[in-house]
Parts: C-alpha cells; structure tokens; sequence
C-alpha cells in the first residue's frame, strides 16, 4: 500500500451515492481539540498510542489491537500518547446506512446509546477485520468487495454490543431542548441572551449545564454543526471555500478555515 501522508477515500454503493469515508493520516498526527461528527465513526491504528478522552467519561488508550467507536454527535479530544510512527485509520459512515444494516439483526435497533457504554473494543480478529477493510479502501477496491466486508464487519460489530444494553447515554429535558432549538435555528442562531429568555434561565447557568451535559458551550456547539454542515457542503462540490463559508455562517473565510482546521487537522480545500 502506497498512500500519501493524509489521505481520503469516500465509499459509494452501487447507486453511487456516498455512505461513508475513510481518512487515513500515515504519520502526521495533530492533537484534536473537543469536538464531535454527525457520523458512525471508527478509529484505528498501526503502531504507538493515542489518548481518546470521551467527554463525561474516563479517557481510552488506542493501541494497535482495539477499535474506539464514535457515536454521532459524541464529543471527544485526541491526543498522540506516544512517539512512534502511527497509520492512523478513521471511518466514518452514515449513521442510517449503519442503522438500517442493525435493524436487519435487531428490528428494534433506534440509536447508537450502546457504543456509550463500549467506546473501545480489544478484539485482535476484529482490530485485523478492520485493518483489512481500511487497507482495500486505499487500495481502491471495487465498491461491490467494500461493501460486502463492510457488511460483515458491522454484522460482527453490532452482535458483539447486542447484550449491552441501549441507556449508556445520559438525558435532560433541557439542555436536549436546547440543542434541539439551536439545530433548528442554525442560519439565524439566538444570542445567549434570547435563548436565556426563550428557557428562562440565567445564561450562565444554561451555558453551564449545556456544557456539562454535550461537553461543548453554547457557542462552540454551534460552531460544530456549522463544521458539520459545512463537510456535506464541500462533498457537493459546487461550493467553493468562500461560499461554504458564508452558507454556514461564519464571519469570513478566514474565520471558517481557522475552525475547520482546528476540528479536523486539514483546511477545508484539501477535504473536498
């Protein structure tokens, strides 16, 4: 296998739409401030160690041999906890796509609460099964082939997590509802103010318990799903940085390739 230092392959099915990337990064690995992705997510690596602290939980260790698992919308950070050389795999897949294969084994599959409670699997047959996957991604594999191990994989994975069962996620009325207002408000977001209005509390006992609750403030939440917003954007490639920018408002481009970078390690021309 022969990849450049960062490297992206997006996953299409046979009707060509895209469920999915891979981002692999060989040895150039940044730290990851707090944030989160809209998708099912998979990590791995070859070699050394890197820190995953999951917000409102202990931080996990990656090492080759396991698999850390990212439910939508979950934040975490990640730091490189070693100086060896790493291939670091990230495989993110669309959350309906997963759900819709789950539900083939578990009709009453509605969520990812689960992986809440598993946040890394240490499984050497599953660690190589993901490995092997990745590699073929890179390596340009017919999407048939890709998707057909990508089925097993995910058959495995959800069988191994179906005793566990789906409360691993805290709940409040509250700060869900918030959430749920600034998702819907998110081209004309309230002020800290409004919203401490529109609820009734001080704001900064809302941006307290927002943050306790998601692991990001009020503001640095909207920042994300603007960041969210913005990579589905930029697959659409009929955007360009400046447009994207504006569409999912933010100041000015400097502004958004400033967060973009911040969140996932590479400026937003290099992610289309």
């Amino acid at each position: 296998m022969s990849c450049k230092k960062s490297t992206i392959r997006r996953l299409s099915g046979r009707d060509g739409k895209i469920y999915g990337e891979l981002k692999y990064n060989r040895e150039d690995f940044r730290r990851f401030g707090f944030h989160s992705h809209p998708t099912f997510s998979l990590s791995a690596i070859d070699a050394g160690a890197i820190e995953v602290h999951f917000h409102n939980a202990s931080s996990k260790t990656l090492r080759p041999g396991a698999v850390a698992f990212y439910p939508p919308n979950r934040v975490h950070r990640t730091a490189l906890s070693s100086s060896r050389p790493l291939g670091y795999y990230n495989l993110h897949l669309d959350p309906a796509y997963c759900l819709q294969r789950w539900r083939e084994q578990e009709p009453d599959a509605k969520d990812f609460n689960a992986f809440w409670k598993m946040p890394v699997l240490e499984a050497r047959d599953f660690y190589e099964h993901t490995l092997l996957l990745c590699r073929l991604i890179l390596e340009n594999e017919p999407p048939k082939r890709i998707e057909t191990l990508l089925g097993g994989l995910l058959d495995d994975l959800f069988d191994r997590v179906a005793v566990i069962r789906h409360d691993g996620k805290s709940t409040d009325p509250l700060t869900d509802s918030v959430a749920r207002f600034l998702d819907e408000r998110l081209d004309d977001p309230p002020s800290l103010e409004e919203l401490s209005r529109h609820f009734g509390y001080h704001p900064d006992v809302l941006n307290r318990r927002f943050k306790q609750r998601f692991g990001l403030s009020l503001r640095a939440y909207l920042i994300d799903r603007r960041l969210h917003r913005a990579k589905a954007l930029l697959l659409e490639g009929e955007y360009s940085v400046a447009q994207v920018a504006a569409e999912t408002g933010f100041y000015d481009q400097s502004h958004f390739v400033k967060a973009f970078k911040k969140a996932y390690s590479l400026p937003p021309g290099e992610y289309r």
